[in-house]
């Protein structure tokens, strides 16, 4: 199940939207999965104009291209742009049934210029190689320690700055994770801390960050912790990059 898929057609689209809108106005019921399907915000099944507004949101912000709104434009896409093509061309009969009213050679022609179409799309996307994680949860005062490792093809940059300073930035081109691309500690001195991680190689970084308050038995907060694990869209195994950054607001 596809979210935002009410009709469960694999496509969510403006035709998702006014289904809902028909459902909250009782003039569509749907079924229990069409329900879950079009539950945006996981209110229980229950659809409601704050359903519609957020899938409007969301297909607004939908990828070019990206016709089963996973927010990835592949093969996926294509093969199901060609489903519903075929289908509004009334081609999908044909081809079922061995029907010679519309002949193999021009379904092959459309396949031909579908793929052509995903492709050249794909081939025009900009490339997503540089991504800025905000660090807001560090405290200015704050005692850092990081370590930063890769283990990628691509020549890995990743650089760690606020206003006031650059605290290392640094490069790898390696798949052995060892040594680190960087370690190290010093006090943050300055705001608006941020992460910098640039794969020129790359068509797309993917990162998981995750950060965290670290907070003793007394429940005082002692400092922060961030860490980050990655993707330069190769394989799909998230561990091309990791990085670990402590703040601690005392190094006593």
């Amino acid at each position: 199940m596809i979210k935002g898929d009410v009709n469960l057609d694999g496509v969510v689209n403006e035709v998702d939207e006014w289904l809902i809108q028909q459902a909250v106005v009782e003039k569509f019921f749907p079924n229990s999965e069409e329900r879950r399907a079009g539950d945006m915000d996981n209110s229980g099944g229950r659809l409601m104009m704050k359903d519609f507004l957020d899938l409007h949101d969301y297909i607004d912000k939908l990828l070019p291209g990206d016709v089963n709104g996973d927010g990835v434009v592949d093969a996926k896409d294509a093969e199901m742009l060609k489903k519903q093509l075929l289908k509004l061309l009334r081609l999908d009969k044909y081809v079922e049934s061995g029907s010679q009213e519309v002949c193999v050679k021009d379904v092959a022609l459309l396949q031909k210029l579908i793929d052509g179409i995903i492709a050249s799309y794909i081939a025009q996307q900009p490339k997503r190689n540089k991504v800025t994680i905000q660090l807001g949860e560090f405290e200015k005062g704050e005692y850092l320690c990081w370590f930063v490792t890769t283990q990628a093809a691509y020549k890995v940059t990743v650089t760690l700055r606020d206003d006031k300073k650059i605290y290392f930035s640094d490069d790898k081109e390696s798949v052995a994770i060892m040594p680190p691309l960087n370690f190290g500690k010093d006090e943050y001195i300055g705001k608006n801390l941020v992460l910098e991680i640039s794969i020129p190689q790359s068509d797309e970084i993917r990162p998981i960050p995750s950060m965290s308050t670290m907070i003793s038995d007394t429940g005082k907060v002692i400092g922060h912790s961030f860490t980050c694990c990655g993707e330069d869209w190769t394989d799909n195994d998230y561990n091309d990059f990791y990085i670990n950054i402590v703040g601690w607001k005392s190094k006593k």
